[in-house]
């Protein structure tokens, strides 16, 4: 490097699980214009971890998303694209909520062929950031009339139970402190039908259920709010509406902005 020539600043690589639903993606990109403007000076690129989402794009002749159009890549691919060009810094943003024993395995462990990487955590990998987060939604619960049901994904295979303590911690916390507000989980413990009884009992006339998702997703769309019998909102008996998912709040945000903010600050 030439004397008085000024370090290039860490790429960032924000990560997610990925989407092919159209909203899903827009409110990704608000995501991205998040990063962005806290810090204008490094470039943004992003991965999707998951590879079924990735070769879903493909067969649909997509190679990048957004209006800015970011090409969308593996890991593995994004990793030789920046060793090619010269890049060695990376600050990888992980956009997960809580831990996954299979994407945690593949992010961690995966190669980073001289890159020189440093790696934020899943929201909820920090058991302190669960008050965080519910001091976050909390303006959103629903009145006295309202029962607010807060929707975790959870982990999905016998090797992932460890993933979700954040959010029987999260049950914990809430029972304490709030009323009429219960948290239920897609896969694993706690999942929903204690949540569901509960909701039953409390004598609400309504049903509100907030995604702890970075964005709404098919698991709210389907699982949750679809018109059919097994969905949580048939099941509740009760008019049912959505809240904003952690996207869309600016308190939630921060927490994963601080985490990139500290990891960049390393290099």
């Amino acid at each position: 490097m030439k004397s008085g020539t000024a370090t290039p600043k860490p790429v960032i690589v924000a990560m997610s699980y990925g989407t092919l639903d159209p909203a899903g993606e827009k409110e990704q990109e608000k995501i991205d214009r998040i990063i962005r403007e806290r810090f204008p000076d490094n470039e943004v690129r992003w991965v999707y971890a998951a590879g079924h989402f990735l070769q879903a794009l493909k067969k649909m002749g997509r190679t990048t998303i957004f209006e800015r159009k970011v090409p969308i890549k593996s890991l593995e691919e994004m990793y030789s694209d920046l060793v090619k060009e010269g890049k060695t810094n990376v600050a990888l943003l992980c956009l997960l909520v809580h831990e996954s024993w299979s994407v945690s395995k593949w992010v961690y462990e995966h190669p980073t062929q001289g890159l020189n990487v440093k790696y934020t955590k899943p929201l909820l990998a920090d058991i302190f950031n669960v008050e965080k987060v519910v001091e976050a939604l909390a303006p959103q619960f629903g009145g006295e009339d309202t029962v607010t049901i807060l929707v975790g994904h959870g982990g999905v295979s016998g090797k992932e139970f460890h993933v979700n303590a954040p959010f029987w911690a999260m049950d914990e916390y809430i029972s304490w402190r709030y009323k009429n507000v219960f948290v239920a989980t897609v896969h694993g413990p706690p999942g929903v039908e204690r949540a569901i009884a509960d909701a039953q009992k409390t004598g609400c006339s309504q049903v509100l259920f907030i995604p702890l998702f970075l964005t709404t997703g098919e698991h709210i769309t389907k699982d949750v709010m679809a018109d059919t019998p097994e969905s949580w909102k048939s099941r509740v008996g009760l008019p049912a509406r959505v809240g904003s998912p952690f996207c869309d709040d600016p308190l939630v945000m921060e927490v994963y902005v601080s985490y990139l903010a500290s990891v960049l600050s390393q290099f």
